[in-house]
């Protein structure tokens, strides 16, 4: 409980910081972020809704729409905007993607890389969006380079477990 217990403290701090100045709507969206995955990690550690199937989904929901959140405070940080249609998208492919990988064709595996590249994906695509802020103060600059790592970062671990199947290395015969 100590990880959604940190995320309800940057929460409460984005959201204080926002109280003292509602101009900077970006910090609402951060505290949001850390709110929402928080929410996400209790969901799978509480088991709630309970049932692994029902779980998977309204945690990746909530995974999503908090990684929605952080990037979209990027955005608006920069004066940029993403519409509803295009979040509404992303959401519905993402958590789609884990149903049908629960229910239709049952992969645990395939379902840690639509999270993962997912959101991945995302980040790199507000990097892009973004890519203005690498020639900026370095303020801007420490703040897209962190984004690209952080976006980077979900793709090298997933790759290694596609070595993996079940604690078993993929050279393993059985």
């Amino acid at each position: 409980m100590l990880g959604p217990t940190i995320l309800l403290v940057f929460s409460a701090s984005f959201l204080l910081a926002w109280t003292l100045d509602r101009r900077l709507k970006h910090l609402l969206l951060f505290g949001l972020s850390c709110l929402f995955f928080c929410f996400g990690s209790l969901s799978q550690m509480l088991q709630i809704p309970p049932g692994a199937g029902p779980n998977a989904i309204v945690s990746a929901f909530i995974y999503t729409v908090s990684v929605l959140c952080f990037t979209e405070g990027l955005l608006w940080r920069a004066g940029k905007r993403t519409s509803f249609a295009e979040k509404a998208a992303v959401t519905l492919l993402i958590v789609g993607g884990i149903a049908f990988f629960y229910y239709v064709e049952r992969s645990l595996l395939v379902r840690i890389y639509i999270l993962n590249f997912g959101y991945g994906l995302i980040c790199l695509v507000t990097a892009w969006r973004l890519r203005v802020m690498c020639r900026g103060r370095l303020t801007e600059r420490v703040l897209f380079w962190a984004l690209v790592a952080f976006a980077l970062h979900f793709l090298p671990s997933r790759l290694a477990t596609s070595s993996m199947r079940c604690g078993m290395p993929a050279t393993s015969t059985r």
